[in-house]
């Protein structure tokens, strides 16, 4: 993570808005400040700036003085990012309770079963689409074909669930194969995947695709080669359409029949790593 927009973006996640996580940041990096010194700090209008101070105090996370002109404190830095954290664990909890809920009310309102037609749709941001990905291998019931580029590969590797995900529908007999890159830099990645499913080499692999059983496919848009998980500009392609679906599982059986098998290819790294002279 690189800098105050890393820890503005995990700020957001914990609950905050951009322009709050902004100014509650100039407010620690100051140690406190007027309104104005903290507005500076955070390249935000006055008015921003003081709708957000007034945020973060009703959160409990910043304090302010009765002095004049008042000034504005964060609390104890632990005791901060602990508060926001369970904030989020509540709001959690209450969506858990409410799920079931939630499902059987909008059951309740079909009036009459989808009609089983072709489907299109954009998926925008990696973690929503990784999260898709998740949901059409739950759903899978024979074969699912990935095409990842190499950072594509570690990212999706590193992603909450996917391995465990992976894991649990290859013992139900699921077939997996996957198309990447094997380089010194995703090479552990790689064979953590391996033990769960077939894994062959390509260079210069910078397609991310995937197919679930012919019937699904999916490929990315735009990409962003770096290894945040969160990269909200990652656009994603799904749909159902069956002539989409059938030229991807053929484009990829191409690319799969004249890939190299990963074993030669990891024996290879390993040996450049250990005679960097034969390289």
């Amino acid at each position: 993570m690189d800098g105050d927009n890393a820890v503005e973006r995990i700020l957001v996640d914990f609950g905050l808005t951009p322009t709050e996580a902004i100014v509650y940041v100039a407010t620690v990096t100051l140690g406190g400040g007027t309104a104005r010194q903290i507005s500076v700090t955070a390249g935000k209008e006055r008015a921003q700036t003081h709708h957000a101070l007034s945020k973060l105090q009703q959160l409990g996370i910043v304090e302010s003085t009765l002095e004049t002109p008042t000034k504005f404190h964060p609390v104890q830095i632990k005791e901060a990012v602990d508060h926001l954290f369970k904030i989020q664990s509540v709001k959690l909890k209450r969506l858990s309770e409410q799920r079931e809920d939630l499902e059987g009310e909008l059951q309740s309102r079909v009036s009459k079963p989808a009609p089983d037609h072709e489907t299109y749709s954009i998926v925008k941001g990696r973690a929503n689409t990784y999260l898709k990905m998740i949901e059409s291998i739950q759903a899978s019931e024979r074969e699912v074909s990935l095409i990842l580029s190499a950072q594509g590969l570690t990212r999706l590797r590193r992603f909450r669930n996917f391995l465990r995900t992976v894991q649990t529908r290859q013992r139900k007999g699921i077939n997996f194969r996957i198309i990447s890159e094997i380089t010194a830099q995703n090479l552990e990645d790689a064979k953590v995947l391996s033990k769960c499913s077939e894994l062959r080499h390509v260079r210069n692999q910078t397609t991310n695709a995937s197919v679930y059983d012919g019937k699904i496919a999916s490929v990315a848009l735009s990409i962003s080669e770096d290894l945040n998980l969160d990269a909200g500009d990652h656009i994603a392609l799904w749909t159902s359409a069956q002539v989409f679906a059938k030229t991807l599982s053929n484009f990829f059986d191409s690319i799969w029949f004249v890939a190299a098998p990963m074993q030669p290819t990891i024996r290879v790294l390993e040996t450049d790593a250990v005679h960097p002279e034969y390289a």
